[in-house]
């Protein structure tokens, strides 16, 4: 079993306005796993099944994920990704979309006052459980799914095959879903190079993309079996469009 990781696709939609690329990639039997919350499930399992018509996005979109495009997750490049796949489908492809982070829709009656503030420690802890959480999907559906190659789309530091050297608390207790990935079973990991752009990532605010120099878009000292270049990354626009951005 192999489980490709490659790094997110370029900000303009590279991939999915490549159909000959998706299709060669995701060709056979593959899961294509994204960071979106486990609570998109059935949406993306509608979607997948429907016509695409300009009402089955709508409903897609009312998904909470995608309203975070300001780290990427909620991008119109990301949900052409999505629809790449549901016309591979639709073509007769076996493919599917697995959303890999847990789901966070528990409802407890709580006034916004009631809820404590987060520390440092908490938001390590957070972060680890969300990482060890991320990579037992994935392998779960690795698991359940034998036939099929899952093809999994994350960012940086979550697939990093190796652990943070830092004495910074945020990340010493931090287990990459990578790591975790890769010790249990075989990856073929692929790292991206750049030459520099714009991009979504976590903490972006105000609806400004941040500025990325020319390197590695992956952690030092992670598995690395394959890169590929892109010259200029090009942060995307929100799937909701400008109306409907938070």
């Amino acid at each position: 079993m192999r489980l490709p990781i490659p790094p997110p696709s370029r900000g303009d939609g590279f991939l999915a306005r490549k159909p000959g690329y998706v299709k060669a990639f995701f060709s056979g039997f593959a899961d294509l796993a994204i960071e979106q919350d486990g609570d998109e499930q059935d949406g993306l399992n509608r979607y997948l099944r429907s016509a695409g018509t300009a009402n089955d996005r709508k409903i897609l979109l009312r998904g909470r994920t995608w309203g975070t495009y300001s780290d990427g997750r909620g991008s119109l490049a990301m949900f052409e990704l999505v629809e790449a796949m549901r016309a591979l489908r639709q073509d007769g492809q076996r493919v599917g979309v697995l959303a890999f982070r847990r789901a966070d829709n528990l409802e407890v009656p709580m006034e916004e006052a009631d809820r404590a503030r987060l520390v440092a420690a908490d938001n390590a802890l957070q972060n680890r459980l969300g990482d060890i959480d991320m990579a037992d999907r994935i392998l779960y559906a690795a698991i359940l799914y034998r036939r099929y190659v899952v093809v999994v789309l994350a960012g940086y530091s979550h697939t990093s095959t190796v652990p943070y050297a830092s004495t910074d608390p945020y990340f010493m207790s931090y287990l990459p879903m990578g790591q975790v990935v890769t010790s249990q079973m075989p990856t073929f990991t692929i790292g991206v190079r750049t030459g520099g752009g714009e991009y979504w990532t976590a903490g972006t605010g105000g609806g400004k993309a941040r500025s990325v120099e020319a390197g590695n878009l992956f952690v030092m000292g992670t598995k690395i079996d394959a890169t590929i270049r892109i010259e200029r990354l090009t942060a995307s626009p929100p799937a909701r469009g400008p109306a409907t951005a938070p």
